[in-house]
C-alpha cells in the first residue's frame, strides 16, 4: 500500500508518530505499507483519521509520470545520507557523521544512549526510502548510498554492547538500571531498523 507511506511521508511523519497518532502499531503500518499485511477497514479509518484523508485515498492511482509536470523530472536517489536526512526533515543527522565510530567511541556512556535514540529515530524517518534504494540495483548511485546507511547502521548497532561494563561514571562500573538502558535502547534501535527494512 505505497499511498500510505506517500502520505505519511507527505507530512513528514515517522512510523512511530503515525502510530501514536493513530493507536496502530508502528509495526502494522510497516507491514501494511510494504504490502506485506492486508490492514482491516478499522485499521484503515483509524490511519485515515491520523492523517486527515479519506479511506479511498489510499487506494488512489497516482499521477503517473508521463502526466506529472515535466519541470519536475524523475526522482533522482540523494546524493548523501545528509541529503536523504535533510529530504525527510530528520531532526538530528548522526548517520551523517563520516566520523560516527570515533564519535561513539570518544563520546561518554550517557552520551552514547542518546545518539542511539536519536540515530533509532533517524532510521524511522529514512526506513521507507532506504527500503526503495535497496530495490534500484541498477543504480550505482543507490547502492552506494544503501551501503554508506548500511555502514553507519552497524556502527551504531555495536556502539553500546562494545561499552558494556565500562565505567559510567570516573570510578562506578554501569549500574544494573544503566545495563538495562543499554539493553533496552539496543533492543529499540534493531526493532526499528528491522522494520524499516534497513540492512
Amino acid at each position: 500500500m505505497d499511498r500510505l507511506a506517500e502520505l505519511r511521508e507527505s507530512q513528514a511523519l515517522t512510523l512511530r508518530d503515525l502510530a501514536e497518532r493513530s493507536g496502530v502499531d508502528a509495526n502494522t503500518i510497516n507491514q501494511v505499507e510494504l504490502g506485506h499485511r492486508k490492514p482491516r477497514p478499522s485499521t484503515l479509518r483509524k490511519l485515515a483519521k491520523a492523517l486527515d484523508v479519506e479511506v479511498r485515498e489510499f487506494f488512489e492511482e497516482p499521477v503517473p509520470l508521463a502526466e506529472a509536470p515535466k519541470e519536475a523530472g524523475p526522482a533522482q536517489p540523494p546524493n548523501s545520507i545528509e541529503e536523504l536526512l535533510e529530504r525527510r526533515h530528520a531532526r538530528t543527522r548522526h548517520l551523517a557523521d563520516p566520523n560516527l565510530k570515533a564519535t561513539l567511541d570518544q563520546r561518554p556512556l550517557e552520551d552514547v544512549l542518546q545518539i542511539v535514540r536519536e540515530a533509532r529515530e533517524e532510521i524511522e524517518v529514512i526506513g521507507p526510502e532506504v527500503a526503495a534504494l535497496a530495490q534500484l540495483k541498477d543504480s550505482l548511485a543507490a547502492m552506494r548510498l544503501y551501503s554508506e546507511v548500511s555502514r553507519q547502521v552497524w556502527i551504531v548497532r555495536f556502539a553500546l554492547p562494545r561499552r558494556r561494563g565500562q565505567k559510567f561514571v570516573e570510578g562506578d562500573l554501569a549500574s544494573p538500571e544503566l545495563e538495562a538502558e543499554i539493553d533496552k535502547t539496543t533492543r529499540m534501535f534493531e526493532e526499528s531498523w528491522a522494520t524499516a527494512g534497513v540492512v
